[in-house]
């Protein structure tokens, strides 16, 4: 299937020179949802991980149906004053400015291996 013709491309969003990658025409076609999630779960399942964890909040949307389909423990990774219990934190560098994440602190054991997934592909000029 081809995903791109579900991806919406808006331009200069959240400011000028970056393209926003819309992924709302894809989560509205249950078809092409069905099968994005398919074909991850594919790529990953020779994979050796405990763990999904999701940042907020559209990764929320591809990790939890991965994790559901594979099984997995699910970690939500969400802004800062988003989670009920003792949090960590990290601060990291976007194209158009500075984020904090948080996850609860007793999310991940030592030694679990965790996969990332996220919707995010990041275009423009820095």
């Amino acid at each position: 299937m081809n995903f791109e013709k579900y991806i919406r491309d808006i331009p200069d969003f959240p400011k000028p020179g970056i393209i926003f990658k819309d992924i709302t025409p894809l989560l509205a076609t249950p078809e092409a949802f069905r099968e994005v999630i398919d074909v991850m779960a594919e790529k990953v399942k020779d994979l050796d991980f405990d763990t999904i964890l999701v940042p907020e909040a559209r990764g929320f949307l591809f990790g939890s149906a991965l994790a559901y389909k594979l099984g997995k423990k699910l970690v939500p990774v969400r802004k800062p004053g988003k989670l009920p219990y003792d949090v960590v934190e990290v601060s990291y560098s976007l194209e158009y400015g500075e984020a904090k994440i948080q996850m609860h602190k007793d999310a991940l054991a030592k030694g679990e291996k965790v996969l990332i997934v996220d919707d995010v592909l990041a275009t423009g000029e820095q």
